[in-house]
């Protein structure tokens, strides 16, 4: 049986004995409203018969009209009490209203014959009448000494039944509220009994589980919905259990393959620094070579090379020197996720000054103006920034060289957990639809001939800011400058 159930035949008996209660409370106080209100017109009809007594003796001593009248009105007011008291068909109350209704006519008739001999006049009214009257005013005081008698007798056994009632109700009522009480207390026993315990071992379950023991179960035999929730959380736990089993092999087999790549990653690291010895040693010497080889033939042989020879002994030696910044543009590259990072509190207004300072000679025929606004202090390596800022702010010189003047400004901030950093120029900038390349290897949107470079450079400032947690990014207009943005987040307090 569910627990909705439960409540629902606990509900409908509670409810039901509490109507028979009601019902019962309301009946009997009908009855006793029906007593009072008997009891209540007995005593009124006590009163009014004691009224008819003392004007029967006042009207047959005055004999006049005005007692006469009294009594007439003091019969009625009586006699309409009688008609409208009634009592329960066949009890005791009736019969005594009965008996008051039928002697109330005899007092009538046998007053009308007292006023009929009272009337009488002069020699009419000899001893016979005289006796005659005196009888008939004997029968009207005994007639209301027995009225008298029989209201009293319906007040009492109107008290009588008044006070049986109200024992009765005051009994039952005490009865009824036990017994409530006692459905009440049993139903949330029972309640309790089937729903308290199996919710306690519900949670006592749901602890151990939650301390980590998958293996542990919740014993609960009923088939209401707290049955039905202990084998779901049953089955949650089981599930559970085996996706932790899974989730285990599948780890298990990750470090397997995360020791099998790096292993692999190992072996590529070494096959690495092997390709970056070779070209930091073996292409390094036949470009010696050709570059020397190339200066030897301008200087020693001039004679004998025309213009067109020189000219292409210029570009060889060009070439070799891109093809050796290149290389170097590489090694370092390729030494960035290698290189340990040694984090310390940087100046970065300090920095940025003296790396322009170290740039601007390499321009020294140009006219160029450097703004340094207030930049916050970063937290890392010192030697990776400076190459940081040194990219950026030759890119920042490079692509300016047709301005007449060189607007190159720096500046920062701090926002939420980072520093921000830029870098803006006022040179040739770039089209937004190719910024996705520009942080690539050997990505260039210009021309070696206009712009020379190896095209690494900005590869480089994103490694280095990825390395230190930060993020890069750019902004441009063609021909109208570009702002290169960096962050550095912040040195966590101790």
């Amino acid at each position: 049986m569910t627990i909705k159930a439960k409540f629902q035949i606990t509900t409908i008996i509670v409810t039901g004995f509490a109507l028979i209660v009601a019902v019962f409370v309301l009946s009997t106080n009908q009855r006793l409203k029906e007593i009072i209100e008997i009891e209540y017109r007995a005593d009124e009809i006590v009163k009014g018969i004691f009224e008819l007594n003392n004007l029967t003796n006042d009207y047959s001593l005055s004999r006049n009209q005005r007692s006469r009248e009294q009594w007439w009105l003091r019969h009625d007011s009586t006699a309409r009490l009688l008609i409208e008291t009634e009592a329960s068909e066949g009890s005791k109350e009736q019969e005594i209203i009965d008996s008051l209704r039928e002697d109330q006519k005899g007092i009538a008739t046998t007053f009308s014959q007292l006023v009929t001999v009272v009337g009488r006049e002069g020699s009419e009214k000899d001893i016979a009448v005289q006796k005659l009257e005196e009888r008939l005013v004997t029968e009207l005081l005994v007639a209301s000494q027995r009225m008298v008698s029989s209201a009293s007798m319906l007040a009492t056994e109107s008290r009588q039944k008044l006070t049986g009632q109200r024992r009765q109700l005051s009994s039952f009522t005490v009865i009824a509220v036990f017994i409530l009480v006692a459905v009440i207390v049993v139903s949330l026993l029972s309640i309790t009994n089937s729903t308290l315990k199996p919710i306690m071992k519900l949670q006592q379950g749901a602890e151990t589980i939650g301390k980590g023991d998958l293996k542990h179960r919740v014993h609960v035999k009923s088939k209401d919905e707290i049955g039905q929730l202990a084998a779901a959380f049953n089955q949650m736990t089981e599930r559970r259990q085996q996706a932790e089993a899974a989730l285990q092999k599948a780890h298990d087999e990750l470090e397997i393959r995360v020791a099998e790549r790096t292993a692999e990653l190992k072996a590529a690291n070494k096959e690495l620094e092997a390709f970056s010895y070779s070209v930091s040693h073996d292409l390094r010497t036949p470009l010696r070579a050709i570059d020397g080889f190339s200066q030897i033939l301008l200087e020693d042989y001039p004679d004998k090379l025309d213009r067109e020879g020189r000219r292409v002994l210029d570009v060889i030696r060009d070439n070799t020197g891109r093809m050796g910044k290149l290389i170097d543009d590489l090694l370092t590259f390729s030494r960035l996720g290698r290189k340990g990072m040694e984090k310390k509190e940087i100046n970065m207004e300090k920095l940025a000054k003296d790396v322009f300072e170290q740039l601007k000679d390499t321009a020294a025929q140009r006219k160029l103006k450097m703004k340094i606004n207030a930049l916050p202090p970063a937290r890392g390596d010192e030697s990776l920034i400076r190459e940081v800022l040194q990219n950026l702010l030759s890119n920042a010189i490079k692509f300016t060289k047709d301005e007449d003047t060189s607007l190159i400004e720096v500046g920062g901030k701090v926002e939420d957990k980072e520093n921000i950093y830029y870098v803006k120029d006022n040179g040739v900038g770039f089209d937004m639809k190719y910024v996705d390349k520009l942080f690539g290897v050997f990505q260039r949107l210009h021309s070696q001939e206009d712009f020379k470079g190896t095209g690494v450079g900005l590869a480089i400032v994103q490694r280095i800011i990825h390395r230190h947690g930060g993020r890069v990014w750019a902004k441009g207009k063609v021909n109208k400058g570009a702002t290169f943005y960096f962050t550095l987040p912040l040195r966590k307090e101790k």
